[in-house]
């Protein structure tokens, strides 16, 4: 105790406590605490939070990201990949044991308008909630188990992305014909080699040579300076070298 500060009277004995007539009262704390606070949840369970106050509560987007103190754009996209694992846990032929343990995975594919265009599910954003579901049309549901199959892996085979970060060189192949042709017909296809089959690393050849181009343009500013230095001249010849095969790969005069 405080020197000079009674002690209360039965202050061992009861825990102060405010009381609230239902849990829809205290559903503005739980999710801020839990959803975008300090005690977060997985993320399954904040999608399902979301899910049950636009549900249950009959509240808009931009209702939950009020009370919840997220964005909205993120409270759509959290219930509409609610909906689609509900959806696959309906659907016969599913395993979602393994999209439920990495619901991480198709939260963050649904960012992508590629993956939104596969599964036909584009025309779900930007609309209430309320007319969301079923998020996968009948018409859909062959490309829904090839999608869980790829991202989330069977009892027969592994997925093809393994890790939340490959979602994006993903989204890149199935936008390709072929790289869709070789995760078709593949019994375990690779996810780099899909990705080279669908074009995806010519951004990064780009970018590889532009880095190369615009190098060589700043050293020869100064190169002149050090035309003796050994060191340099073998750096020099592996560039002339690698320039000459570059020039016979793209046929140039």
């Amino acid at each position: 105790m405080i020197e000079g500060v009674p002690r209360p009277d039965r202050l061992f004995e009861q825990v102060p406590f405010i009381k609230y007539e239902n849990r829809a009262e205290v559903d503005a704390f739980l999710g801020f605490r839990h959803v975008t606070g300090i005690k977060e949840w997985a993320p399954p369970e904040k999608a399902q939070f979301i899910a049950k106050l636009i549900d249950e509560g009959g509240l808009s987007y931009r209702q939950v990201m009020r009370k919840i103190g997220s964005k909205t754009d993120t409270v759509e996209r959290n219930y509409i990949a609610y909906c689609i694992l509900t959806q696959m846990e309906e659907t016969e032929g599913l395993e979602v044991d393994e999209v439920e343990n990495r619901f991480s995975v198709l939260f963050l594919s649904l960012r992508s308008k590629n993956v939104q265009e596969f599964l036909g599910v584009q025309g779900k954003f930007g609309i209430e909630p309320q007319n969301v579901k079923p998020p996968i049309d009948a018409n859909n549901i062959d490309r829904l188990k090839e999608y869980s199959k790829w991202l989330f892996g069977d009892a027969d085979t592994p997925p093809v992305v393994q890790d939340s970060r490959e979602v994006d060189k993903f989204a890149r192949v199935i936008a390709s014909a072929d790289g869709l042709e070789y995760l078709r017909s593949v019994r375990r296809p690779s996810l780099d080699k899909a990705f080279v089959i669908a074009g995806g690393d010519q951004e990064e050849v780009y970018e590889l040579l532009s880095s190369a181009t615009y190098n060589l343009q700043e050293s020869l500013s100064s190169i002149h300076l050090y035309k003796g230095d050994e060191r340099l001249i073998s750096i020099s010849k592996r560039l002339l070298a690698n320039a000459e095969q570059l020039k016979k790969t793209l046929e140039l005069d």
